[in-house]
């Protein structure tokens, strides 16, 4: 824990809630466990320089054609797009294929609900696998307010990321909660006994196990799996964060 806290905590059930005014010059934590926000928390663990992520294919390609060695990443409908080098599993990118290389990744919700919130104080990606460092970021912060916000599932609330936004609130430091935070962190503690089986259960998740990925979901539910997390660089690019 650090030695000193944010003063407040707020949390947002879906991007698209999101006002770009409520968050400027706050510290914004952006989760979307299944998958993008646990998918770039593995690539930079397992070594990747740096992320960007983007909010369209169009965007992802065009910066092949000014890097040219960059790997393109991210899904839609849970599907690669054509030309893309790899999806949205944190599965498919161990370290032999990642390590030293930059990486652009484009999703249907998680990248959206990054670029939505360009102009907070500070930002970083995190999911149930690094909550324990979202929260340390958090409570090291020089900015007096915080806010997570939960990627959601195409303007919905998305059980998987409320859950992990309840995490990161768990291991927080004495601040002012909204209610919202409350809710969230007592769903956490309710399925903390069991979170590969609740994330089975959620919509999202049960969906990818329907598509044959059950071991995105199991790889998702890990807690802490990983001590650090992505934090946006002044260039855009997130790159890795890892402190005590």
């Amino acid at each position: 824990m650090g030695i000193r806290s944010i003063r407040s905590i707020e949390v947002y059930g879906t991007w698209q809630e999101v006002d770009p005014e409520h968050v400027r010059g706050k510290a914004v934590v952006v989760v979307d466990a299944l998958r993008a926000t646990t998918t770039l928390s593995t690539m930079l663990a397992h070594g990747a320089q740096a992320i960007l992520p983007v909010e369209s294919v169009d965007e992802a390609r065009a910066l092949r054609q000014k890097i040219p060695q960059i790997i393109l990443s991210g899904e839609r409908n849970n599907e690669p797009p054509m030309d893309f080098d790899g999806g949205n599993s944190p599965l498919e990118y161990p370290p032999a294929r990642v390590l030293g290389r930059r990486i652009a990744l484009t999703t249907t919700n998680g990248t959206k609900a990054i670029t939505r919130c360009s102009d907070s104080g500070a930002m970083a990606a995190a999911a149930l696998v690094n909550a324990g460092a979202a929260a340390r970021w958090l409570c090291q912060s020089e900015l007096e307010g915080g806010v997570i916000i939960s990627a959601g599932d195409r303007g919905q609330l998305a059980l998987e990321d409320w859950l992990a936004s309840g995490a990161i609130v768990d291991g927080l430091g004495p601040c002012q909660w909204s209610d919202r935070a409350r809710a969230a962190h007592l769903a956490f503690v309710g399925a903390k006994p069991r979170l590969q089986a609740v994330l089975s259960e959620a919509n999202h998740g049960a969906q990818l196990i329907a598509q044959g990925m059950g071991r995105d979901v199991e790889f998702s539910a890990s807690l802490d799996r990983f001590p650090g997390l992505g934090v946006r660089a002044e260039d855009g690019w997130f790159r890795l964060w890892n402190r005590p």
